[in-house]
């Protein structure tokens, strides 16, 4: 989601380029405790049956800029959830069994 789809189910009272800027402020002076987090979103999976837990490393080109993303997901279906997310050194290629590890 991006903060510029949330922004046009806020406040209908102002434009939601002024509502895209709070979201941003908030997320700009706000730590998230991740662990706190993500014990919350767990809360939003269903409480029976198996759950899938997914390790992944994404690479995504910006330009020249390269970002690698380890990734960790759990759900069922087709609901997946992030609980842990990591970038890891601007380099190509699989991640290190090291990184996955830590």
């Amino acid at each position: 989601m991006q903060f510029c789809e949330v922004a046009q189910h806020l406040n209908d009272a102002v434009k939601p380029a002024s509502n895209e800027t709070r979201i941003q402020d908030f997320f700009r002076q706000t730590d998230l405790d991740y662990r706190l987090l993500a014990h919350f979103l767990l809360t939003l999976l269903p409480t029976t049956g198996k759950l899938r837990l997914c390790l992944d490393r994404t690479e995504w080109d910006f330009g020249r800029c390269q970002v690698n993303i380890l990734l960790v997901t759990i759900g069922r279906g087709e609901l997946q959830l992030p609980l842990y997310w990591e970038l890891l050194d601007n380099r190509s290629g699989n991640s290190s069994a090291a990184d996955r590890i830590a």
